[in-house]
């Protein structure tokens, strides 16, 4: 026995669900960093959007949190997020990414962090 239901689909684009929202965007993305072992490094992006995106920043696929990765700093300061590395070690080398995310898009960016031995 086959049971078929008709299925509607109906798009509403973006722009129809908020007055003058805006996807997030980055007006430059993350750049690879490398620092020597126990200097500081950081990471900055300006964000745009509307309204304004939720950022969150990873260590390859771990969320920064202050639990988790005590030496590393986030911070805002207006459409500026940013990430402060204190003391660079080997362990911290690796992939970081920043995703802004609001209800009309989201966008990453990725960058490298080469730390020297000592």
């Amino acid at each position: 026995m086959r049971c078929s239901l008709p299925v509607t689909i109906i798009f509403i684009p973006a722009a129809l669900k908020t007055e003058g929202g805006e996807a997030p965007s980055f007006t430059a993305p993350l750049r690879d960093r490398s620092i020597e072992d126990g200097s500081a490094a950081r990471f900055d992006v300006r964000v745009r959007g509307k309204p304004t995106p939720a950022v969150t920043w990873y260590k390859g696929d771990e969320e920064i949190t202050d639990e988790q990765f005590p030496h590393i700093k986030v911070f805002q300061e207006e459409n500026l997020y940013s990430i402060l590395i204190t003391e660079g070690k080997v362990d911290d080398a690796g992939q970081y990414k920043v995703v802004a995310k609001n209800d009309f898009g989201e966008v990453s960016s990725t960058s490298n962090l080469f730390v020297e031995g000592a």
